[in-house]
């Protein structure tokens, strides 16, 4: 996002205020986002939420140094609001998951899921920032350089927009396929405490 700040948009001097705008609005917009998936179907928010964020990457690609600094600041609070719904609405299904574990095996494993889904997390942070680097590397990025090729600037909108909304639509497709929706998840609920109350009554 740095290096399409700098080439693609050119506006480098304005780089801490685009990231500013971004994150602070993604820290404002949380409270919606946790609204939106206790009030609706989880499924439904995440998909809504990540395709808006996809959408906005795509647009990002067609950004030039021409467009004026008003539509990049409108750009960028767009951003932020997707960015919010990428970082809650993935951790608002995984408490579903460890009720539907539970459910299914009689035991909790919230720390095993927790773990796994940050490992995952260190995993793919690992793997993708290397393969950023080789693949400016590939497409002709000269570090330092104040003007870069225009393959290397066709490469960062890849990077920025493309690419990343690829995988934001494979995840659309399996939080789609997540087997619980609001109904089954109050079902497996009560039934969960339905267990309990057995359960102490049986150790009284």
């Amino acid at each position: 996002l740095l290096f399409y700040i700098k080439h693609v948009i050119e506006r480098e001097s304005m780089s801490d205020l685009i990231m500013a705008l971004i994150f602070v609005t993604a820290v404002l917009v949380l409270p919606f986002w946790t609204w939106v998936s206790r009030s609706t179907d989880k499924r439904r928010s995440y998909a809504i939420g990540i395709a808006f964020l996809a959408a906005v990457l795509l647009v990002l690609t067609a950004v030039t140094p021409q467009v004026p600094f008003w539509v990049v600041i409108v750009l960028c609070v767009l951003a932020g609001i997707g960015v919010s719904a990428a970082h809650v609405l993935p951790w608002s299904l995984l408490p579903d998951a460890v009720e539907y574990d539970e459910y299914q095996t009689g035991s909790r494993h919230e720390g095993m899921f927790f773990s796994l889904v940050t490992l995952a997390q260190k995993i793919a942070s690992s793997i993708t920032i290397p393969l950023t680097g080789v693949f400016l590397d590939v497409t002709g990025y000269v570090s330092n350089a104040a003007v870069q090729p225009a393959s290397a600037i066709n490469g960062i909108r890849l990077l920025v927009g493309p690419v990343p909304g690829v995988f934001l639509v494979i995840g659309i497709i399996f939080a789609l396929r997540f087997p619980i929706d609001r109904q089954e998840f109050t079902r497996i609920v009560l039934e969960l405490e339905k267990r309990r109350r057995e359960a102490a009554r049986a150790h009284a």
